[in-house]
């Protein structure tokens, strides 16, 4: 099995590397605003007046910002001055650091599967959120990715070859140390962790102790990249813990009902079915596993705190290839065994819906409206002149929700707004400048009667933000809604 993993290695690297030169953007404003713009204070695009209100809170680790500032910092070294070019490099990167911790976890766990080996691989790496989540620059895909490294070298050393050495804790608490500093939410799956050495494997208290010590040290580096990077003194994660939780600040953002992620699981095609039997199965079966005991925390808190995002999941991804298989192992057992036609038919509706979803979540843009793409077209073509970009309410290819990043605007841009499609008028446009036009598409399909207005100004067609072609494959068999979303670009 060694062997095909190998090859199984190569073709998700490609196909990972392949997902990252065509991503362009981002799937959440935070994986930007957070990173990005923060790591602008060390490279001299962003100031602290033009950075969201995080900044001056200094509630955010900067360990993946110094990152991205060392990473945009070499690009520049090597003449690649794009920004779009320099974001492909940290997704880049994020995608071989996924792949290969991967391997190193099934490799670990593959004690754990009795049969359907080469499954759990395929799996591992294809199943259809895994590589979409693998490519992100962004804290939840770090911080998953840090987590299942972590998880890996404990099921390698202490599990497989019952390592108790003291180097082995104090590396294990310093690797679960850098997965809280990338995400502070990860601290709930270390606290699973240590409850299951304490309390099922009853590990003797000076281990626990070196464990501590290692997550110390990892704390100690994470403050010390903040005082470098705030230029003072200051414990990001308290100011976290207090802004969000003491204060109730993530609340204001909006609250769901507690039953909300399972209810977004739910809903997806028979791989919510899948994931959420898998994991009542793995529950029952498997209490004992230290992965239920990690997930559980992870999982119940979330659950309680009121502001819900699906991304807030995304660092326990790449343990649901393990859960799934080791249920379908124990169901094949005990119920599938007796119809013969049972395994194949839902192995081949679990790869067509797998495909579909694989398909639909790489071709369309991960800001799911492919705004970024125009910003790209825009920073590519328009190098040499000041540009006046005109655009309706949640229409702009930069700052939709208002916050401009400065990360792209490297050139002489400047933004009208106006309310609404037919208030469009000679008004908006600017001597000496390249007018360009951004609009929802809906609203010139339907036959606006401002359409005339438009095209009496002057306006002509330049591009839509996603493909013709993409467009109408995910409107007809995946998403009926999506073309409201999709921008169109004119030029005056």
């Amino acid at each position: 099995m060694y062997k095909y993993h190998t090859h199984i290695l190569i073709v998700a690297l490609v196909i990972f590397c392949i997902g990252a030169f065509f991503s362009i953007g981002y799937y959440h404003a935070d994986e930007h605003y957070q990173i990005i713009e923060f790591a602008g204070i060390k490279s001299g695009f962003s100031t602290p007046s033009n950075l969201t209100w995080e900044y001056n809170a200094r509630l955010r680790s900067t360990v993946q910002p110094t990152i991205a500032y060392i990473v945009i910092e070499t690009c520049k070294s090597f003449s690649i001055l794009n920004p779009y070019n320099q974001l492909t490099v940290l997704k880049l990167i994020s995608a071989i650091f996924a792949a290969l911790s991967i391997r190193y976890f099934v490799n670990s766990t593959y004690c754990l599967v009795s049969k359907s080996k080469l499954a759990y691989t395929l799996t591992s790496y294809f199943l259809w959120f895994i590589p979409v989540v693998s490519l992100r620059f962004s804290s939840e895909t770090w911080g998953g990715i840090l987590t299942l490294l972590t998880l890996a070298y404990f099921q390698n050393q202490y599990l497989n070859k019952n390592n108790k050495s003291i180097r082995f804790f104090i590396t294990l608490g310093l690797l679960c140390g850098i997965a809280f500093l990338f995400r502070f939410q990860m601290i709930f799956i270390s606290f699973g962790l240590f409850c299951w050495l304490l309390f099922y494997k009853r590990e003797d208290l000076k281990n626990l102790i070196w464990i501590i010590l290692g997550g110390v040290i990892a704390l100690s580096i994470g403050t010390a990249i903040d005082y470098y990077f705030y230029g003072e003194f200051t414990l990001t994660f308290w100011n976290y813990f207090y802004g969000n939780i003491v204060e109730n600040i993530a609340s204001s953002f909006g609250t769901s009902p507690w039953y909300t992620y399972f209810l977004n699981i739910w809903e997806i095609p028979l791989f919510g079915l899948i994931v959420i039997t898998s994991f009542i199965l793995f529950s029952i079966k498997k209490y004992n596993s230290v992965y239920l005991w990690i997930l559980i925390p992870f999982i119940l808190i979330h659950t309680i705190i009121g502001h819900k995002e699906i991304r807030f999941l995304f660092p326990i991804v790449y343990f649901i290839p393990l859960i799934i298989t080791l249920s379908y192992n124990y169901l094949q057992d005990k119920i599938f065994y007796r119809f013969k036609l049972f395994t194949p038919i839902l192995i081949g509706l679990f790869i067509l819906i797998n495909l579909i979803f694989f398909t639909v979540n790489t071709i369309k843009q991960e800001d799911d409206n492919g705004r970024h793409l125009l910003s790209k077209y825009i920073y590519e073509n328009y190098q040499d002149v000041p540009v006046n970009i005109i655009s309706t309410g949640y229409s702009s290819p930069y700052s939709p929700f208002g916050a401009k990043p400065r990360f792209y605007l490297t050139q002489n841009v400047t933004e009208t707004k106006i309310g609404d499609f037919c208030e469009l008028d000679s008004s908006a446009l600017k001597k000496n400048m390249v007018n360009l036009f951004v609009f929802r598409k809906f609203h010139y399909e339907k036959n606006n009667p401002c359409n005339a207005n438009v095209k009496a100004l002057g306006f002509k067609f330049v591009m839509q933000s996603v493909p013709k072609s993409i467009e109408n494959i995910i409107f007809k068999y995946y998403d009926s809604k999506y073309t409201s979303r999709v921008l169109v670009l004119m030029e005056h």
